[in-house]
């Protein structure tokens, strides 16, 4: 009979629009549907409590939206089967962006419920009773987080490592990261180009930067600048851009090919930072490296082989591992004198996903129990992480699910431990809670390829092995 009402139900909610962009209900029985779909909010008298995420399910980037609802998913069904927090299960609420920013916005308000916007942004919407308590390692921030602090609602641990608006710059209490920054990843790139060259930077002329024209582009390459000048490096590297449709890939791949034949101290490597989704990134790689190849020098053909790309973590790790590895094989007719995923590495915010601490441990039982045939990866390690650390907030809040409370119940977390090796916490002036970089480049593994863990990096220690 459950089976019967659900099935009725659905429907009718769908065609009415209730139901429109809601993802996932994990963990919850098929009784709850109803309740979920009646709406689920922050008032401590309803049934459930709902967290809103806002990532591309669809479309080029969709691998990330994909491992990113799969961790937050992993977290909520065993959260969920254990009882959910003070009686409320909880219902994760994913949206679909399509990786675009306006609709990240739009779906960011559908997500809080807002029914009329208002023109001042300093002032909050209107917003029914049925909104997001939170919203949960989401992307685009540039308007989700405004979304979310105009309108006093917890923007949590966000997919990205942005510092405007999310880190040093802003000023709304309601924002807090549990990822090291693009700054953070960039410095820590940066040591390893160091311990790669006798512990000595190479040349500035030698290393470039690639990204996608856009917010996330432009932070990416101030983070490489203000690492460069911590070095005493004031000068501004390359940059090379790509605009969304993926039209200049070719016009960047180019335009980096005759700056290191001209340009380069043939002495060293090429060095390339590359802050843009796995899409564009193994476009990029390919068409670089087919440039190097027709060259007619023979220096410049070696560059093939021995560039090496640093894409930063919200890269899409899984999905340019797969992308990297597709064919063809072969450059414009001719053998790909490296294989395209060799000399490629990826910063991540989390550790191996086979590490064997308790944290990591306890995400690879969560991800087993969702789905058995699932692979573990570092985008639904870090999602899942943040979906626990926020259920930390909802306990010690002890039902209070109020974004005043939620703050209060946060920065009295002064000493957090996910069991990933590293104890930090939040405090009224800390929002941030980790600056921790792992570095890893992709290897062989059997008849697969997999990502290696090389070293760690942090502003304490420096770089270390791991």
């Amino acid at each position: 009979m459950i089976r019967k009402t659900l099935t009725w139900f659905s429907a009718m909610a769908a065609g009415a629009g209730l139901l429109a962009g809601c993802e996932v209900i994990a963990g919850i029985e098929e009784r709850e549907l109803v309740a979920a779909a009646g709406g689920a909010s922050g008032d401590a008298g309803a049934s459930t409590i709902r967290i809103g995420t806002v990532t591309p399910l669809t479309g080029a980037n969709e691998s990330i939206g994909t491992e990113v609802k799969r961790g937050i998913d992993a977290c909520v069904a065993r959260k969920n089967k254990a009882g959910g927090v003070a009686g409320r299960q909880l219902v994760a609420d994913v949206r679909d962006d399509n990786g675009d920013a306006t609709k990240a916005e739009t779906a960011a308000r559908t997500l809080l419920d807002v029914t009329a916007v208002n023109a001042a942004a300093d002032q909050p919407d209107t917003r029914g009773a049925n909104g997001a308590i939170a919203l949960l390692a989401s992307e685009h921030p540039d308007k989700t987080a405004v979304v979310a602090t105009k309108n006093k609602t917890l923007f949590f641990a966000p997919f990205s490592g942005v510092r405007t608006g999310l880190r040093e710059t802003t000023t709304s209490k309601y924002v807090f990261n549990m990822r090291a920054s693009f700054d953070d990843e960039a410095k820590a790139i940066l040591a390893q180009m160091k311990k790669d060259n006798a512990d000595a930077l190479p040349p500035l002329k030698n290393i470039a930067v690639f990204t996608e024209e856009s917010g996330f582009g432009d932070a990416g390459y101030e983070a490489v600048k203000r690492a460069l000048a911590a070095e005493s490096i004031t000068d501004e590297p390359r940059r090379f851009t790509h605009s969304s449709d993926l039209s200049t890939v070719q016009s960047a791949a180019s335009a980096l090919k005759q700056a290191a034949a001209t340009g380069s101290d043939p002495t060293k490597k090429i060095y390339v930072f590359l802050f843009s989704p796995y899409g564009p990134s193994n476009t990029f790689i390919r068409l670089l490296r087919s440039e190097f190849v027709k060259d007619s020098s023979q220096q410049v053909k070696g560059l093939a082989s021995t560039t090496r790309f640093f894409h930063v973590s919200s890269v899409g790790a899984e999905g340019l591992q797969a992308k990297l590895t597709e064919p063809p094989k072969f450059v414009d007719g001719a053998v790909a004198p490296t294989p395209q995923y060799q000399n490629v590495w990826v910063s991540h915010v989390v550790p191996s996903t086979k590490a064997a601490s308790p944290g990591v441990q306890e995400y690879r039982d969560a991800l087993k129990e969702l789905d058995p045939n699932a692979k573990a990866g570092f985008t639904s390690l870090e999602t899942q992480l943040a979906c626990r650390l926020l259920l930390q907030g909802l306990e010690a809040a002890k039902g209070d699910t109020s974004s005043d409370a939620l703050v209060k119940a946060f920065e009295s977390l002064t000493s957090v431990d996910l069991g990933i090796g590293i104890t930090s916490g939040f405090a009224a002036d800390k929002h941030t809670l980790f600056d921790t970089v792992w570095l890893s480049d992709i290897t062989p593994a059997g008849d697969d390829v997999e990502y290696t863990v090389r070293s760690r990096w942090d502003p304490r220690v420096g770089l270390r092995a791991e």
